[in-house]
């Protein structure tokens, strides 16, 4: 039982920043022989995560215990990216079920399930240097998810909703976007990133005005207006100027309770038109 103590001790620093995991090198750093690590998973005080990668306890992982998992496996010089990153930047939308680490363009392994890796050139140019973590910062992360999940409500509605929320801005994205330029979709993110500056807060909004509003010549609206309908005020309103109509816009993106890219409780995937 002393070992066990010692060894926890040791580890202790480490364990604290990893929420509990830690890795082979990292333990015989501090002084932690292979037979003790072997010894505490063999009495089930702690459990393998990957190979050469552990959690100080048994039980459930937490969310940040399974990222610190994966990067440790994934080795030096990888960094959280994509919904992950996003996600540990504050983002409360998309699935955790998988976490996704980017690696050096060079690197050859072989990912287990629940990792999602992705190899990068230059990937040290686009790691927030004082995140700890290593972390893509949130415009690399959402025009790299968004670009993941394709043209569709998914990511389309995931670039307006980072917006709206103020993790960035559509410049930011636009920028961040000019130096990928072998992005999947990445013709079609930048439309809509313009539709997002003009105003449009959900992935309905850009939808109304690439098929209804442009294609028609309808004039342009004032957008965000607060409007009624029969289940009382309601945002996300599309305003025409020219008459006392308009429309709203009734589909929803990703919210602390569904996926991205879900439409609302209603199942509405094209905008309504309710009386002001």
């Amino acid at each position: 039982m002393r070992g066990v103590n010692r060894d926890l001790i040791a580890l202790r620093p480490l364990l604290t920043l990893q929420r509990g995991v830690f890795s082979r090198e990292q333990a015989q750093a501090v002084g932690l022989s292979p037979k003790a690590i072997e010894a505490n998973l063999a009495a089930r005080r702690w459990q393998r995560l990957f190979d050469g990668v552990y959690a100080a306890y048994t039980g459930q992982l937490t969310p940040q215990a399974r990222v610190w998992g994966a990067l440790l496996w994934a080795g030096p010089g990888a960094a959280i990216s994509d919904i992950t990153a996003l996600r540990w930047h504050g983002f409360t939308g998309g699935d955790d079920a998988i976490v996704h680490v980017s690696v050096d363009h060079g690197r050859r392994v072989i990912e287990p399930p629940s990792i999602a890796l992705t190899r990068r050139r230059r990937l040290d140019r686009f790691v927030r240097a004082n995140r700890v973590p290593a972390t893509l910062g949130v415009d690399d992360a959402a025009v790299h998810t968004a670009s993941r999940l394709g043209a569709s409500a998914g990511g389309l509605g995931l670039l307006a909703d980072v917006c709206r929320h103020g993790f960035t801005t559509p410049r930011r994205l636009r920028n961040a976007l000019a130096v990928l330029p072998e992005l999947k979709d990445r013709k079609v993110l930048w439309a809509v990133l313009d539709d997002v500056a003009s105003g449009a807060h959900s992935f309905l909004e850009p939808s109304w005005l690439r098929r209804v509003e442009k294609p028609h010549g309808l004039p342009a609206p004032r957008r965000q207006v607060l409007g009624s309908t029969l289940r009382g005020k309601s945002g996300g309103t599309v305003s025409t100027t020219s008459s006392e109509s308009c429309s709203s816009l009734t589909g929803g993106l990703a919210t602390t309770q569904q996926p991205i890219g879900c439409p609302t409780a209603s199942g509405t995937l094209w905008p309504q038109a309710t009386a002001c």
